[in-house]
């Protein structure tokens, strides 16, 4: 098992983040991750932990697929092996929600399923050097690398239900999963297995190393009541069995919108997803 620390954190500036870069390594941390969500670019915490923490692996989790032209995808990540220890890079691509995608960055949502399948047979193709011509149902491209890299990035997809994780084990070197607890791999696991090939599992796990709080319950709550209502959430949650348990915050949020759903999460919504103790 390898262990990777997430940032940047909301509620602080990226350029706060430096001191703590730089004692990951030494606590046994080998990747830094990051996502990307409205407000945070993923790629520019990655190159600033490799100026911080040098040697350390960079890693994302995930990278919409819509937002972006494959070329300069493409590019972006492959200037992040030039930064990193070879072999220590790995691009999680996603598909985006359609208010991200269509409603923020004016572009087509589409087919989800298709568009992370198109890009992640693009990117491996791109890494190896060779020159792409890819003609596929989300875009058509001419691409070639502008420098060989020494060793190509891992490509894995952060998938929730059972085409996309079934995809990601069939397309990409490993999946990537979110909002799940341990009890939940019992249904996730027979669909990573389908493939004949051995793919990488990667979880985040939200952790807060701190006493129970009501700062710690705020932000708990202020990230389900902002994910959860959203349909792609909704249904994996569902599909996970925890329907009844999530239904206060669907139902708050149709009749009251954020604020009453965030009033709708209990302790117990909470505890399922985060650990929290000293």
């Amino acid at each position: 098992m390898a262990l990777g620390f997430h940032f940047p954190f909301s509620t602080i500036g990226l350029d706060a983040h430096r001191d703590l870069a730089r004692v990951l390594l030494d606590r046994g941390y080998e990747h830094v991750w990051t996502g990307e969500n409205p407000g945070f670019n993923g790629f520019l915490p990655l190159a600033l932990a490799s100026q911080w923490a040098p040697g350390i692996g960079l890693a994302s989790a995930c990278f919409p697929v819509q937002t972006r032209g494959p070329g300069l995808f493409a590019d972006t990540a492959a200037q992040l092996c030039e930064l990193a220890p070879p072999g220590k890079v790995v691009v999680g691509i996603g598909s985006s929600s359609e208010f991200v995608v269509s409603r923020m960055n004016a572009r087509p949502f589409g087919s989800p399923l298709t568009a992370v399948r198109d890009m992640a047979r693009f990117l491996r193709q791109a890494f190896t050097g060779e020159p792409v011509k890819m003609d596929c149902e989300s875009f058509r491209v001419r691409y070639k690398l502008a420098r060989a890299l020494g060793a190509p990035p891992r490509v894995m997809i952060a998938a929730l239900r059972p085409k996309m994780i079934e995809l990601a084990v069939a397309e990409s070197e490993g999946v990537i999963l979110n909002n799940i607890a341990p009890e939940d791999m019992a249904r996730i696991l027979p669909h990573v297995r389908k493939a004949e090939t051995r793919a990488e599992v990667v979880a985040r796990v939200y952790v807060s190393p701190v006493e129970r709080s009501e700062t710690f319950r705020n932000v708990a709550a202020a990230s389900l009541a902002a994910y959860f209502p959203v349909p792609t959430y909704r249904k994996h949650q569902e599909w996970l069995g925890h329907g009844e348990l999530y239904a206060p915050i669907w139902e708050a949020a149709a009749t009251g919108g954020y604020y009453a759903a965030r009033e709708a999460v209990t302790d117990p919504m909470i505890d399922r997803l985060y650990i929290n103790g000293s």
